[in-house]
């Protein structure tokens, strides 16, 4: 099946689903829990830690996926999926088969698109730069790629996200990056920022990503499976203390969707 083109918009079906549930923190030394609880549970509420780069992201009327893989359960529940790039650890068929359903929609660059185009029926391609909308969830495309390595040419023209859901939290998930010029003009309440290093930045570099994006809250990834420490989080979450608040997922955890209190944080 051939990917269609940017510019032609879709309608997808809505699916409602609360997710929860708590995980087991890694010994290291947290920022106290009061300084997190009401903002980070707001805007992080409907998001599961996958594991690697993979996220589950609901606003209560759709189930959105970012770099889904080592998916166990055929839940066939995702209405929009986002693939930065090709690479197996961001761009598993296997997963996105397990998620997929009928109306299911796809927002990803062409090299993924190639890989995945028998396994989604209806994909969109994007560049940076480029936006679209998808009923009330708004998409930019951003860029991706390494200063100072060869895994992630910028000229590959691979992605990072900004995504808008129906409920206005701006999320951004960064794909496979370093520390990049154009990070300075992204705006998020929340950064879903690499740091193990090795192919993307590290925490110390995460760190340095998060004070110039300033989110609302800042949560890392990209450590602790395939690449990366297990602490990785928590030095990032350290490195930070003070310029920008974060939140340390453990594999798997859920943080339960409040509604009511979304609007209480989302930047204006």
């Amino acid at each position: 099946m051939k990917p269609r083109t940017l510019n032609r918009r879709s309608f997808f079906g809505l699916s409602a689903g609360v997710v929860g549930g708590t995980g087991l923190r890694l010994a290291w030394s947290p920022i106290k829990a009061e300084a997190i609880t009401a903002k980070a549970t707001a805007l992080l509420g409907g998001f599961t830690w996958i594991i690697h780069a993979g996220f589950r992201v609901t606003d209560g009327k759709r189930i959105i996926y970012f770099d889904p893989i080592k998916i166990t359960k055929d839940d066939h529940d995702a209405d929009l999926v986002f693939v930065s790039h090709p690479h197996s650890d961001h761009c598993e068929a296997g997963s996105v088969r397990k998620i997929a359903k009928e109306s299911t929609k796809l927002v990803t660059e062409p090299d993924a698109a190639a890989k995945l185009n028998l396994v989604v029926g209806d994909i969109i391609t994007m560049k940076p730069g480029e936006t679209i909308s998808l009923d009330d969830i708004n998409v930019k495309a951003v860029p991706a790629y390494n200063i100072s390595k060869q895994f992630h040419p910028k000229a590959n023209n691979w992605l990072g996200f900004v995504v808008t859901l129906g409920d206005g939290r701006r999320v951004y998930h960064a794909g496979d990056t370093d520390h990049i010029p154009e990070m300075a003009d992204i705006s998020t309440d929340v950064a879903l920022l690499p740091v193990g290093g090795t192919y993307t930045m590290d925490a110390q570099q995460g760190a340095e990503a998060a004070k110039t994006i300033k989110p609302a809250v800042a949560v890392p990834m990209h450590y602790g499976s395939v690449v990366g420490n297990p602490l990785d989080g928590r030095r990032f979450e350290q490195l930070v203390a003070g310029a920008v608040e974060v939140m340390v997922f453990s594999h798997g955890q859920a943080v339960p969707l409040q509604p009511n209190k979304v609007h209480d944080w989302v930047r204006q």
